[in-house]
């Protein structure tokens, strides 16, 4: 149909698409937590997790049914040219740079205009946890969703884009990141600090645009995942630090 090949119509339906798979896996984990309130209370993780499980069942179910079966136009394939140590390397210390720069600006701003608020929930986990269900099933599970499903969606938009830093950064590149991006903002409504949670934002949407080129650039969603995992273990390893 002619309208889903319009740019604009094709970008408000992959959002549509998003927001109600992040809802529809929000009212799952509200379902167990209403029947299951003591199982829930008792294991921190089990919350994200059974977000987690919902946003890649659920991205996958769509996937197929846009896909007609077929995967690979939305990332899964072996990819092409894919040099991990480079990705491994690069997306480790970007993933450094940017969380040490947006964090303390949070703190600086924390600081002239002090405001309440807690940490983030993960700052709970054991360490075992965290490489579970932060490092491996979030990580999976949101690029299946946001980098897979959404950006492979957008892909016949590819050709629209910009130049930066001799890099082209398509729309779907762009769209896929600010939604990863705004996705985060739910932290909001947990009690979490809001300069943490504009220091969390800011950083999920430069870590989509990372992960969303190299998804691009490779046809494959390994690379994207990596880069994902690497954020987060830069993550881990700073707070631990701090």
């Amino acid at each position: 149909m002619k309208l889903f090949n319009n740019p604009v119509m094709r970008i408000i339906i992959a959002i549509a698409i998003g927001l109600i798979i992040l809802t529809t896996a929000s009212y799952m984990e509200r379902l167990v937590h209403v029947f299951s309130p003591h199982i829930m209370e008792s294991f921190v993780w089990l919350s994200a997790a059974l977000q987690s499980m919902s946003l890649l069942i659920f991205s996958l179910l769509i996937m197929l049914v846009i896909g007609r079966g077929n995967l690979s136009a939305y990332g899964f394939t072996t990819g092409r040219d894919i040099r991990y140590l480079k990705i491994i390397a690069l997306s480790l210390v970007a993933s450094i740079i940017i969380i040490v720069v947006t964090g303390v600006i949070a703190t600086i701003l924390q600081e002239l205009y002090p405001i309440g608020g807690g940490e983030h929930f993960a700052s709970a986990y054991s360490l075992l946890e965290t490489v579970l269900f932060v490092w491996i099933l979030a990580s999976i599970s949101e690029e299946v969703f946001v980098r897979g499903l959404i950006q492979g969606y957008l892909t016949p938009l590819k050709k629209y884009g910009f130049s930066l830093f001799k890099k082209y950064i398509s729309v779907p590149v762009v769209i896929s990141g600010l939604f990863f991006g705004v996705m985060h903002l739910v932290l909001l409504t947990t009690g979490m600090n809001t300069y943490m949670v504009f220091a969390v934002f800011v950083s999920t949407c430069l870590l989509g645009f990372i992960a969303g080129y190299y998804r691009e650039k490779t046809e494959s969603i390994i690379p994207a995942i990596v880069v994902h995992v690497m954020f987060n273990i830069a993550g881990t390893l700073l707070s631990m630090l701090g």
